[in-house]
């Protein structure tokens, strides 16, 4: 059943991303400042690309939590060095996860990771969620 699932992501992913013409969308939001960082995302269908690695005062992010959100498609955060980072990632229905590397796949996917040193660092919450599709966190 899992194998059925993996399959029905892929192909939701690749016709999502293949099917700009019926009302999905790919959403790039790169802010430069904390401030420009919002609590929430949310995209009914289609990709969504947080970029957080050119925010310049790192240290105004501390404590924040970052809520992203949509109804199918995928999700991608890019956290920059210098950010511990937990992650909340639920899809609630068929779905792929990769936090940092780690992959989880399936149906009901609901898996929480923490990166970082647990020093001084600023620390940061993503809370995200997906109906179906895929959720990647990732420091490039």
């Amino acid at each position: 059943i899992i194998l059925v699932g993996l399959l029905a992501a892929i192909a939701l992913v690749g016709a999502t991303a293949a099917s700009k013409s019926d009302g999905t969308d790919t959403v790039r939001v790169t802010p430069v400042a904390a401030a420009d960082v919002q609590a929430r995302y949310w995209l009914g269908a289609g990709e969504q690309v947080i970029d957080l690695r050119r925010v310049v005062d790192l240290a105004a992010l501390d404590d924040r939590t970052i809520e992203i959100e949509g109804g199918a498609g995928r999700i991608e955060v890019l956290v920059p060095d210098g950010v511990d980072v937990s992650v909340v990632a639920v899809i609630d229905g068929p779905g792929h996860t990769s936090l940092f590397g780690e992959e989880h796949g399936g149906i009901g996917v609901d898996t929480s990771y923490n990166e970082g040193s647990g020093t001084t660092d600023p620390h940061i919450v993503l809370d995200t969620h997906l109906g179906v599709g895929e959720i990647e966190v990732r420091q490039p």
